[in-house]
């Protein structure tokens, strides 16, 4: 089942429906195919990598040949109780009950933040490790201003920024 990239407006990203309405681990996993697609699209060779791996993909500059890890985070904005004003969320660690990583940023080289708006169109924010620190959690109030703005780039044209040795 590969995710639907039909452009609205021209040149960006959106969500199948049907994704918007699910599960939030299926949120998720259209936010991987639809980073890979993107950087796949930008000229990245992307690799998938198995839970037991660090991050969610592995991508591969073409003119260098370094190989980023990247984690993938995706989230909906919601209005609810505890998040009365709706901001976009992202959970950069968390561990389960039996003490097993079941996310976390920090064993990355970049961390992509799709946000996914409520039409489907994503905004992506490409974010380096050093610049999350050891942020837990990150939430995103509007899309077109604050201090992860200058992390946003079109899905369209992304790039990964090199990482500092």
């Amino acid at each position: 089942m590969s995710p639907n990239l039909t452009t609205r407006p021209r040149s960006s990203f959106a969500m199948p429906t049907a994704a918007l309405r699910g599960k939030a681990s299926t949120i998720g996993i259209y936010g991987e195919r639809i980073a890979a697609a993107a950087l796949t699209a930008a000229g990245y060779r992307v690799l998938s990598t198995d839970r037991a791996a660090p991050g969610d993909l592995h991508a591969i500059n073409p003119r260098t040949g370094e190989v980023t890890i990247i984690e993938v985070k995706t989230a909906r904005r919601t209005v609810n109780r505890s998040n009365p004003a709706g901001y976009w969320q992202f959970s950069l660690y968390r561990a389960r009950n039996s003490g097993k990583i079941c996310t976390d940023a920090r064993r990355a080289d970049v961390t992509i933040l799709l946000a996914v708006q409520d039409n489907g169109v994503i905004a992506a924010f490409v974010i380096p490790a050093r610049a999350l620190g050891a942020r837990k959690k990150i939430a995103i109030a509007r899309l077109d201003d604050g201090k992860w703005q200058v992390f946003r780039q079109p899905l369209s044209a992304m790039r990964i920024p090199i990482p500092e040795q």
